[in-house]
């Protein structure tokens, strides 16, 4: 008997935990759902790069309203920091407003410079391009929308550098370290043409970098080429030497050739 009220007792406790933890998650959805959704839509929207202050005000008083729910603070202090997240977050997409013709193009270069991952390759010209970003953010914030511009424009072509100087490293140094190494592998004995179309591609590249600085389009797409032309460099060479290996016949190749070239045709 006491087995069995002992059992109750624990399922009872059971229950009436997990009873409690969904009361908790109740409440705290009905405290944050709404506006952590309104934070989520700032970022999406790159509010928090337009009015930088802001923005980050909201976070952190969001922040703070979190932790005070999980060591069990009052409700009304809790619904107050969520007044204040709201308050700072209506500033922030008025401020947002204002700024979304005169950041385009520096959030637009940002966002390329991203792509190629300026953040990683150039991290001190990142920096400086997101510092001077972040100024013209405060500047509109204080109404200043002149000198906001002044610095938008300031940060995309810190962020088109950036982004330029990846491009270099992300794709040029690694394709002429490939380059090198066909070299030393003597693959232009076998594919000299892709071999010499890549080394082309590469100064090519260098070449729209430097006339066209802030045009990044072509070269990120010659420097793409050239990645692949070395490659196919490789795969060429390596071809052939199996080929050559195996004592193949023309025939076989072509008849191979085919068979791949029925199988693209399928897909």
């Amino acid at each position: 008997m006491k087995i069995k009220i002992m059992i109750i007792a624990i399922i009872l406790n059971i229950v009436g935990v997990y009873s409690t933890v969904n009361a908790q998650d109740d409440i705290k959805e009905s405290l944050f759902k709404e506006v952590s959704a309104r934070l989520e839509k700032a970022r999406s929207e790159n509010v928090n790069l337009m009015s930088p202050s802001f923005y980050g005000e909201a976070l952190a008083n969001y922040n703070g309203a979190e932790k005070d729910f999980k060591d069990g603070s009052g409700l009304n202090e809790i619904k107050e920091q969520i007044i204040e997240v709201n308050s700072y977050l209506d500033k922030a997409f008025k401020t947002a407003e204002v700024g979304k013709v005169t950041f385009a193009d520096a959030i637009s270069a940002r966002a390329d410079a991203i792509e190629v991952s300026s953040d990683l390759n150039v991290p001190e010209l990142w920096q400086k391009a997101v510092a001077k970003l972040k100024e013209a953010g405060e500047d509109l914030e204080d109404g200043d929308v002149n000198d906001a511009r002044d610095e938008a424009k300031e940060a995309e072509d810190l962020f088109r550098a950036a982004e330029l100087e990846a491009i270099k490293i992300a794709y040029l140094v690694e394709t002429r370290n490939k380059i090198r190494d066909a070299e030393d592998k003597d693959i232009a004995d076998n594919a000299p043409k892709t071999l010499a179309l890549a080394k082309k591609l590469v100064k090519d590249t260098e070449r729209e970098l430097n006339d066209n600085r802030y045009d990044t389009d072509l070269p990120r797409s010659l420097a793409q080429q050239a990645q692949y032309e070395i490659s196919h460099a490789f795969y060429l060479d390596k071809a052939i030497n199996n080929f050559n290996d195996k004592d193949e016949t023309l025939e076989n190749l072509m008849l191979a050739s085919e068979s791949e070239l029925g199988k693209i045709a399928g897909l």
